[in-house]
């Protein structure tokens, strides 16, 4: 899981994400519709900030969330990272899909009740 506290690049981050899928700049490229051009610049950080469509774009072939594209090129505030959170995504991400979602799914339900009960 990617932590939020560490300062990473997004040049840094995105070479990370390419090594994890064994691509290469040219393949996330043709999956994201921009030119090499631009991952290229992006990777030699000759570009900080990307468009936020390169962006979304970028985050769409590597098929993870755009916010968290977002958050890295600083589009969007850092997460607070709470340590509770931390440790249940590590245990979380050893079950299978289905049972992830039921814990997901249950959770959202005992939040609600938690809220509604706590209205005044």
């Amino acid at each position: 899981m990617e932590t939020m506290h560490e300062e990473v690049s997004f040049a840094e981050w995105l070479a990370n994400q390419l090594e994890r899928k064994g691509w290469s700049a040219a393949r996330l490229a043709k999956e994201a519709g921009v030119s090499k051009t631009v991952i290229s610049r992006i990777l030699q950080r000759k570009v900080q900030h990307p468009k936020p469509e390169t962006c979304r774009a970028i985050a769409e072939a590597l098929d993870v969330p755009v916010e968290t594209v977002f958050r890295i090129v600083r589009y969007l505030p850092p997460v607070q990272e709470i340590p509770e959170l931390v440790e249940l995504a590590s245990i979380m991400a050893k079950l299978s899909p289905e049972s992830r979602q039921e814990i997901v799914e249950n959770a959202k339900i005992r939040l609600k009740h938690e809220l509604l009960s706590k209205k005044p």
